[in-house]
């Protein structure tokens, strides 16, 4: 694989985490909105979707890292 493939992956693989992050930060808003309407139901963060949240912007962390050694 020469570097330039290697830059190629980690862009797309940046731009998948980073939709992804979207993905689950306006899941958790939804959440949250529900939340507040309707507060006497059950729905509230989850430990999973909580998790979630934090391993996408732990991936978005690394591969910032990753491509910044790359340069």
């Amino acid at each position: 694989m020469t570097d330039q493939e290697l830059m190629m992956d980690i862009n797309q693989a940046k731009r998948i985490a980073r939709q992804l992050h979207d993905l689950l930060h306006d899941d958790a808003m939804h959440r949250l909105q529900l939340y507040n309407e309707y507060a006497q139901d059950t729905l509230k963060w989850t430990p999973n979707l909580y998790r979630r949240c934090q391993l996408v912007d732990t991936l978005c962390d690394k591969l910032e890292r990753l491509e910044l050694f790359q340069n």
